[in-house]
């Protein structure tokens, strides 16, 4: 038996009371609140191809957002990223250690100087 959906009353439309204020712009439930997550995987698949992979997720104004994507590319896109990121983390521990250089010898301790 084929049922026909109910029917609904015309609703009436009212006017509005000119002394209510309205608000434009609502308050967000969590308005300081965002956090970002993001995911990066490269890797070298069996037919010579780099393999990437991304996933971002994006809490922002009370709005979630997710992004991701999949896809392949030369080779060569994997050997240029791993030495980009080897130079990186060689300045940054370089930096790191030479922070260390800027203090002075610490009490109680000698150099090979003065010990003659």
């Amino acid at each position: 038996m084929k049922q026909l959906p109910a029917k609904t009353r015309p609703s009436q439309l009212t006017t509005s009371d000119p002394q209510v204020e309205r608000i434009d712009n609502p308050v967000t439930p969590f308005p300081f609140f965002n956090f970002t997550y993001t995911h990066h995987e490269m890797r070298i698949g069996t037919d010579g191809q780099t393999h990437v992979k991304q996933k971002k997720v994006q809490l922002e104004n009370g709005r979630i957002e997710s992004e991701a994507f999949e896809g392949y590319a030369p080779a060569e896109m994997f050997e240029q990223a791993m030495k980009e990121s080897q130079r990186l983390f060689a300045n940054q521990a370089t930096w790191l250690l030479k922070q260390f250089s800027l203090f002075p010898m610490l009490p109680g301790t000698r150099s090979d100087d003065d010990s003659k």
